[in-house]
Formats: C-alpha cells, structure tokens, sequence
C-alpha cells in the first residue's frame, strides 16, 4: 500500500507538469495498478535484490544521474532537490518538500536507491500509462460518435525525422460539444500522396478507432495532402465509402435552479432555541463575542443587548454575559454629538419675591474634571440615557451599587457637581471600580481581544504568502516562465504560478482551503495569489537581491567591471554589467547588477552609462581596479575607448581583455592563414548542411553512424563546436564518406543532391583533408579545454599566463611532429598519395635568358608541410605570444607573491617596493616590511598545509584570522584577485536573457526584465532569501494608515468646523475632540495634533 500511495503521489506531479484537457479526468487507480504490475515494482519485493542494486553501481537505478546532468549525486537526496541543475520533475517534488509534505520527505530520505519511484524509467512508464489512458478515453468517444472528421499535417523534429500528426474531430454526445483530440504522432517514410494515406488508415486501425465511421478530412494546401487525383484525399475517398449521418439531439430542457444560503458561522448549543437563534443572527460582534464566552441558554439576553439597543443603559438585562460582553467591547458615554433635550428639568426661582420657572440640562462639562494642576480628566463611569433623560454610572449599575446613579439614574442638574465628587469618593463606587478590574483581568480587554484576532490574520496570511515566495523563488531562480494565456485557477493555461500552487495545494490542505475560499472570485477579493500580487512580490524580490549585491560591493571595496552587449529577441540591444569583488571570505564572484537598452555603441555613451550606474547606486569609481571587455575596438581601444576614459577616473582601473575570447579570436586567425584551412572548415560546414537539409538525406546518414555519435554544424562564436564538428568526422570519417557514396549512387535521387555529394566526396578523397581533420582534432580539444577552463570565476590571471604558455609548448610539439600526424591521416582515409602527386604536374613558364637545370622541385609531402601545416602552426604561436603579453604586463607587478617563498629577502624588498609606488593610495611605505614578515611566515608551514596559490594564500590569511597581522597583504591580494580573466559572466547573462525575455514574452517592459534577470541570473542569492524580510516590507508598502503631523497656529483666527468635518484630530497628550468650541480651544491651544487619514 505505501509503495501505491508513492505512485499515486508521483502521478499527481505528472498531471501538473504535463498538462493536458483530458489527463486531471484519469483515474489514479488505474495507473498505480498498471505501474505496480511493472518489473521497477516487481524488482523492489526482492531484499536480496534491493541490496544487490543498491551496491551496484552498473544498475539501472545508479545512471537515473543522467537526467540532471549533475555527476555524483544521490537523485533520492533531498539535497538534490535544491540543487541549480535540476530539471522540472525534481523542482515540483522540491515544491512539495517545502510545503511540510511529510510523507514525501521520508520516502526520499529513507527509500532504496531501486525504489524511489522518481527515476527516468517509472516517469516513463507512468507518462506511457497515462498516454494509453487518455487515448482509450477518446477512441471510445470518437466511436461512439459514429462519424468523425480527421486532422492531419506533418513536419520534421528536431532530430530531422518526418512526423505525421493526427487530430480527430467529433462531436461529444456526452457534453454535446465539439472536440478536437489529438491522437498520435506517427513516423514517416512515404510522403507521397498514396503513402501517406496509408499510413493515416492503418494507424487509425491500429489503435482501435474505426475507419469506416469517417465522414471529413482536413489538410492544408500540400499537393501530397490535397491533390483531388493523387493526394492523400482521393487515396482515402477511394478506400472509404462516404457516408451522411445525421444525428438528432434532444434539447436539455430540464433547468437545475440552486438556492445558497450564506450563514456568518454557526454555533451548536445545548438548547435548541439557542441554536436556532445563532443560526440567524448577522451581526459579527455578537458571532465574536459568543465565539469566546461560548453560547449558552443565557444568548438571549445577549441578543437583546446588542440587537435592541445597547446604548440604552436602561434596556440592559444585568446578568454576567452583559457584564461580560461590557468588559470586552466597552460602552458609549451617548455625550457626543448629543444635545440633551431629554434631559431638560423645570426648577422654580424666586425673583424679588415672585416664583418664576425655568429649566436646567445637563452640561456636557461634568464628563471631565480639572485638577488643581490644571490637568483635565475624563470620567469613564458616567453614561447619559436618551430614553430617561438620565445620568448612570456603568460601573455601579453593573454591579448593584445602591446610590441614585445605580437605580433609576440621577437628574438633579442644581447640585450635579457636587453630588458627582459625592459619589466618586463613595466606598460603594470604588469597590465597584475594584470588581470591574478583576472582571476584566479575567475576560481581557476588547483591545486584547483585537490584537488576538490581528495576530491570528496576521498569521494566516503570513502563510499564504510563504507559498507565494516559495513557488516565485523557485520559479525566477530557474527563468522560468509564471504567466500563461489566463490567471485562472483550474485552468490548464494558467501558467506555471498557479500551476505550481495548484500543485502545492494537492498535498497542502491549508492551501487548498485558502483556493477555494478566495481564488476566482473576482476584483474586490483578496486572495494575494493573483498577478499584481506576485509582480510585487518579484520587485521586491529583486531589490532585495540587488541592495545586497551593492552592499557586497561597498564591503569589499575593490571591484572590476565586466561589460557586454547583444541584440534581444526583439532587436533591442542590452548592455550588461556585472561585477567582479572578492567575499569576506576570499572567494572572487561576478555578480550581474542589470541590463541597460539601447546605450548605443559609442565609447562615450557606454562610458557615460557605467559612470551613470556607479552614481546611482553610490559605488566609488575610485575603487575599479579592473575593467573587462572583449576586444571591439569602441571598448579596448587605448586611446578614446571604454578603458581610456574608465582610466581617466581611475588610472588603478587596469584593462584586461577576455582571455577565452583572445583563445577564439587566435583559433579563427590561424583558420583564415592558408586556403586549405580555410577550405577544410567550409568542407565541414557544407557536409552538415547538405545532410540536415533533408530527412531522407539524414536518415541515410544515421543509418551509416554508429552509436549516438552524429555530424555538428560550425559556430562562428563558440569555438568549442569547432572542435565537435572536427571531432564527429574524424570519428566518423568512413561512415560518412559511406553515406555520400550511397546518395551519389542512388538513381531516385535528383541531379543536383547526386552532384552537391560527388563534390563533397572529391574534396574529401584527399591525404590533406585528412591530415587537416587529425591535426584540427588535437588542437580544437585542447583549446576547448583550456577555454573552458579561462570561463571559470575562481581563475586568476597567473593561471592564464601559465595556460597560454602551455598552449605555446603543444603548439611547438604539435609543429615538430608532422610524420606523425600523416600517418594517423593515412590510417584514418587509406590514402598514400597527396593530391598534387595525383594531379599532372605545372611547369612554370622561364624566359629565354633561364633554364630549368639547378631549380630544385619540392615533392607534394614538402609542399602541402611548408605551405599549410607550418603557416597554421606558426600563426597559431604568434598569436598566442602576441595576445599574452597583456597579462604578463599585470602579472609583473605581483609576480613576487607567486613565489614568495623561493626568492631572496632582498628580491622581496625590492619588487614589492615596486608594487607600493604603483599602488601609492592603497599601499604604505612599510608594505615591505609586511611582506618580508609574511615571507617567514610562510616558511613556518609545513609544506603540506602551505598555500602556493594567491586564493590560497588570502583564504589561509582569512582563516586564520591573520587579516590585522597582514592587512596590506590582504589588500594586494584582493586587488589582484578582483581583476577579471574573462567576460564570459557577461555572455552568460546573454544566455540568461533568451531563456526570459522569449518570443513569446518579447514585450517585457526593462524593469520587469531586470527585476527577472537578476532573480534567474544570481539564484543563488534568489533562493536564500529571507521569507519575513520580503513579507514585512510588502506590508509597510501596503498599509493604508499614515500619521501626517499638522501644527496649527492658533495666533490667527482659526476656521476649525470646515477641518472638523471630514478629518478626526487627536491632541497629543489630551482628548479626542470634534466639536470646535471656545472651551475645547482652549484646551487645544499651543499644542501639535496630529490627523489619521
């Protein structure tokens, strides 16, 4: 049952990462029984077997490494989950992982190297499984439709094989509408009309759909389709009788209507009365406060207080829920806004001896009082009664006080002070105020009650946007895709966003929960999954990113510039910056910042654009110790180029060109030295065309290889393919010239193919095409993997100088070794003869005055050597010794660090003496004294913990902690190791580039491009990005409510009603006040106030 469970899991990835209309309505049951009958499941009940492939390296099992590309990695690891070169598959499981998905997480911890379910072969198995499904699904549909039309095209993969594709359109009686299915993908050999017919007929027969039933067909305008007398039309009508079905449907007049009663909440309780009231109540206070008191047979009185009238003290029913709900929601005192009508008392004077009557109301004043020192406090007991006319103390009423204040409220509006200071010092009323105090301690305040509520929404949301920026993590960090043709959920065209929520939220019930409730519902629904969300999230996201490159930069403080630019897929031309620094903890890295559009190509501009980027982002030019480029000439150019004027802000900012572009730049000189070079490389490129161009061409091609190994095409920028198309033909040499020699032969063939492989046979019937293709191998390896080797991070610019005088030397080798090169040419072609011994020979024409006796004639071996081989080998040296010496030139001034520990004290002193008057600004008088220190000691370690590189002599200082014994060393160090080898991190953001900005994406707006650019390129940053950071500063962007301090000058006449209407002041350090009189003027008088908006 686990190992079915495993599969069904796997099964849901499949469906997400293989979407289709038909594939969410197969049933689980049936894939997991089909994959469990296989021999990957058969093979796990075996424990003696299990332990024998887990030991076994040759197993099937052990080679499932090849699908990530990624050597010496357990694919059952969780680790490799995380890693940078997983494909697809192992990104949605790493989905689930973060998700807390426990039970994946413990298969692929615990599961057997034989018995993870997750290898090629049962993906494989399980795509095949849910493929025959789904094309059973529509057989049956299609059948039972009684006539269907079908659909059909073919074009050439990849691979340059013809494929035919099927497409069946019916009608679905089930759902009464019109499909159209795809059905198959089937290989072509006869693209003739008749044949393709047949091939249509017997597929269709074969997976069970019958033909007879067809009633259409529809081809494009192809004559080997369409054609009325040869086509594959009239070869199909010619085996099909036509038939007209006709089909009478009955219309559906049954109307399903559907009543959806939306209830707040429900509470269940003993009586059902009760019940029944909750069930109908509305009001959301009343839902809170019965969530937390819990319902009982006393909700009615709660009912009454809130629905009635809860500002009518005297409607209260006294019982402990209404104390209860007072303690937890407060009251309103019913004195603001009020003007006491209800309150009006006759009282009689008498004046000069005669009873004259008039009324008394209650003052708004007595809710506050002032001390003696002028403060003003308010009363929160009293409350005044609209319906009685009355003045309550709450807290009296509440808990039976037994003064007038308690019982029927008090009127007496002559004496009302006096009695009020009567009655706050009374015993009765402060034991009232302690009972109240204890009530509250044990029910909570409402405004703990609030923060509760906020924490626990802030809680809820928090996780909701934790899936966010996961899925938006792994998404940007691999340049994949997040929108699709539409942003709905449950869509298969919703694009890889919501696709990998989807996918979240099949084993992530809070997720799914949070769909459902939220998802689809419109604008005006909060769900935080939607598009503006998650744009926001990538901006923040990438600044993220950004600010902490930047402030990598200021630490280091010593950076190089690397710079390049190329055309985007719509013709924009992007300039990229990356950066080159050294970490605190001496590793160099090359950190792409952004693409700049359309700077133009002048070094001006390109200069005015790095210094623009520098200011913006408050780096210091003065620190550039190094600059980047290839070798156009608008950039290295040494007078008005990019490294001039970048030399002219900083003359520390040394220039040092692409070391792997120099490589290929010295590969394509020594190419175009001779015509037979340039020959040979035209030969190659033409045998590539003249197979691709046609499938039945390379299909004769592939017919005669053996193995995988197939012919490569020529690139004129990576010369690493070179050296692959050389390699594949002389490793295929026979198998080629086997297959020119059977399409020259072949009679069905056309003139113009027989006549393009005879030519291509001649040139390659040759003793110097050979040679040619032998040396070219040998040379283009080693070039190949010295480049790759110039491509890392990690090199330095010593290591480059060593590799370009190994080159020299092999080169040299290579140029004094030319028997030998002919007679592996002569094994390879068996052929003995150069072609000028074939060939008659020329004589050259002398004048009168000569005569051909003391000419000395060279024998083809010695013309094909001196004309050809040596140029290209000595091209070849002098190039290299030409392009190296800008490194030596950089490589001299730290040339004493290399050996530090092989040289003399006085060499030492003298050569860093030299180091300290280049670097004056960054290097002290008594930097020698610190190297000769640094010098023993080094001559202290054992030879076998000494560092003999200069990465290794920084990292040995940093992990020491020696940086305050050695810190000048420490600086030579870093600026050495800040200079750029190549600027291939540039083109490698160009890579980055085409994988975003697509041709369906070619819209993209430049910040959106950069915001995704930097989060793809520096994933390694993207990933271990803080989930709070990104979620608390999406906050502080999204809250709506801002202080805005206003000072009021109330020197001048103050208009305060017009502010009082749509603005609630709050007096710092007094009350809240809204009406404007003289009185509350006063009180506000020199004071700063502050509005809420």
């Amino acid at each position: 049952m686990e190992k079915r469970k495993q599969i069904t899991n796997l099964l849901g990835y499949f469906k997400k990462l293989k979407p289709t209309p038909e594939l969410p309505e197969l049933s689980e049951s049936k894939v997991v029984d089909y994959v469990s009958d296989c021999n990957v499941e058969s093979t796990t009940n075996n424990p003696d077997n299990v332990k024998s492939k887990v030991n076994d390296p040759d197993s099937v099992e052990s080679t499932s490494n090849n699908l990530i590309n990624v050597p010496d990695i357990n694919p059952m690891d969780i680790g490799l989950l995380i890693h940078q070169a997983v494909k697809e598959f192992y990104t949605m499981a790493r989905f689930l992982v973060e998700a807390s998905n426990k039970e994946l997480t413990d298969h692929l911890q615990n599961a057997p190297r034989n018995a993870s379910y997750i290898s090629a072969d049962v993906q494989n198995e399980i795509i095949d499984v849910c493929f025959d499904i789904k094309t059973k699904q529509v057989i049956n549909r299609v059948n039972g439709t009684r006539c269907f039309t079908i659909l059909a095209d073919e074009t050439t993969d990849i691979a340059g094989i013809e494929q035919f594709f099927l497409c069946a359109r019916y009608l679905d009686t089930t759902k009464m509408i019109t499909r159209g299915d795809f059905l198959k993908f089937v290989l072509v050999s006869n693209i003739t009309g008749k044949g393709l017919a047949t091939t249509l007929l017997t597929t269709l027969e074969e997976i069970g759909i019958n033909v007879k039933y067809l009633g259409g067909q529809g081809y494009d305008g192809a004559a080997s389709m369409s054609g009325q007398f040869n086509g594959s039309i009239r070869n199909c009508n010619g085996t099909i009788q036509k038939a007209c079905i006709f089909f009478k449907y009955p219309q559906k007049n049954n109307v399903l209507s559907e009543s959806i009663v939306r209830c707040n909440g429900i509470f269940r309780d003993a009586s059902s009365g009760a019940y029944q009231l909750l069930c109908a109540i509305r009001q959301p206070e009343f839902i809170l406060a019965t969530f937390i008191l819990g319902p009982g047979p006393n909700c009615l009185s709660l009912y009454h207080l809130i629905n009635n009238d809860i500002d009518n003290i005297t409607l209260w029913i006294l019982n402990d829920i209404t104390i209860d709900y007072i303690c937890l929601h407060g009251y309103d005192q019913n004195f603001e806004n009020n003007n006491f009508q209800k309150s009006k008392k006759l009282y009689v004077r008498i004046v000069k001896g005669v009873k004259k009557p008039y009324y008394r109301y209650l003052s708004p004043n007595v809710l506050h009082v002032k001390l003696l020192n002028e403060e003003v406090i308010k009363r929160k007991y009293l409350m005044y009664s609209d319906s009685t006319g009355n003045l309550f103390c709450v807290l009296c009423l509440l808990f039976k006080g037994k003064s007038s204040f308690a019982t029927k409220g008090f009127c007496n509006w002559r004496k009302t002070e006096e009695k009020i200071i009567f009655h706050e010092n009374s015993k009765n009323h402060k034991s009232c105020v302690l009972s109240l105090k204890q009530r509250m301690q044990s029910v909570e305040r409402i405004d703990q009650q609030i923060i509760h509520q906020m924490e626990s929404e802030e809680k809820y949301w928090k996780n909701v946007l934790y899936r966010v920026i996961a899925v938006l993590k792994s998404l940007c960090s691999r340049g994949l895709s997040l929108r699709g043709s539409n942003d709905y959920f449950g869509s298969t065209h919703s694009g890889n966003f919501i696709m990998c929520l989807e996918l979240i939220a099949e084993f992530d019930p809070f997720l799914a929960k949070h769909i459902k409730e939220y998802v689809n519902k419109g604008k005006g629904s909060t769900s935080y999954l939607s598009i503006t969300i998650f744009e926001e999230f990538i901006i923040l996201m990438a600044n993220k990113v950004r600010h902490q490159i930047i402030e990598e930069i200021k630490t280091a403080k010593y950076f190089s510039i690397i710079i390049d630019s190329t055309p985007d897929i719509s013709h924009v031309d992007q300039l990229s910056f990356v950066f080159r620094y050294i970490l605190n903890s001496g590793n160099p890295v090359e950190r792409f910042l952004q693409f700049l559009p359309n700077i133009g190509h002048k070094a001006e501009d390109l200069a005015n654009s790095v210094f623009h980027i520098l200011t913006t982002n408050s780096i210091d030019i003065k620190n550039c110790r190094g600059q980047g480029y290839d070798n156009a000439s608008n950039m290295s150019g040494k007078y008005t180029g990019l490294q001039a004027r970048i030399k002219n802000a900083c003359s520390y900012a040394v220039y040092v060109p692409c070391s792997a572009h120099s490589l290929n730049l010295i590969g394509e000189c020594a190419a175009s030295c001779c015509l037979t070079a340039n020959n040979f490389f035209n030969l190659i490129q033409n045998i590539f065309t003249f197979f691709s161009a046609s499938t039945n061409r390379w299909q004769v091609l592939s017919e005669c290889l053996t193995g995988n190994i197939s012919i490569k095409r020529l690139s004129d920028t990576r010369w690493s393919a070179r050296h692959d198309a050389c390699s594949s033909l002389s490793k295929n040499w026979s198998q080629v010239l086997k297959a020119l020699n059977e399409i020259e032969k072949n009679p069905l063939e056309k003139p113009q193919t027989r006549c393009e492989a005879r030519g291509l046979l001649v040139q390659l019937r040759s003793l110097e095409m050979s040679i040619m293709v032998t040396v070219w191998s040998d040379v283009l390896e080693r070039f190949n993997y010295t480049s790759k080797k110039l491509q890392e991070v990690s090199i330095d610019l010593r290591t480059v100088l060593k590799l370009y005088y190994s080159l020299i030397h092999y080169i040299n080798d290579i140029r004094n070794n030319y028997d030998l090169y002919e007679k592996k040419s002569i094994e390879i072609s068996e052929i003995k003869e150069y072609k000028t011994q074939i060939n008659r020979k020329k004589k050259r024409k002398i004048p009168y005055d000569e005569s051909h006796e003391n000419e000395s004639q060279l024998n083809s071996k010695d013309v094909f050597k001196s004309q050809t081989y040596i140029p290209i080998m000595d091209s070849l040296i002098s190039e290299l010794n030409k392009r190296k010496i800008a490194y030596e030139d950089i490589n001299e001034k730290f040339k004493f660090l290399f050996c530090i520990t092989e040289i003399s004290s006085s060499e030492v002193r003298h050569q860093s003496a030299v180091l300290q008057k280049y670097y004056s600004k960054d290097l002290p008088v008594s930097f020698s004294n610190e190297c000769i220190h640094f010098q023993s000691y080094l001559l202290t370690l054992p030879k076998d913990n000494a560092s003999k590189t200069i990465l290794g002599m920084l990292q040995k200082i940093i992990k020491s902690d020696l940086q305050d014994v050695f810190p000048y060393i420490s600086i030579a160090l870093r600026m050495f190791l800040c200079c750029p080898a190549s600027n291939c991190s540039a083109e490698r953001t160009f890579s980055a580039l085409k994988r975003i900005k697509t041709y369906l994406r070619s819209s993209t707006k430049d910040d959106h491009l950069n915001d995704l650019a930097i989060l793809n390129i520096e994933s390694e940053l993207t990933v271990n990005i803080n989930y709070d950071d990104i979620i608390n500063k999406f906050s502080e962007l999204k809250a709506r409510r801002k202080i805005i301090p206003i000072v009021i000058d109330f020197s001048s006449s103050f208009q305060a009603e017009p502010l009082a209407a749509n603005i609630t002041f709050e007096v710092l350090g007094a009350s809240r006040v809204k009406d404007f009189s003289d009185s509350s003027l006063s009180i506000l008088r020199n004071n700063e106030l502050t509005t809420k908006v």
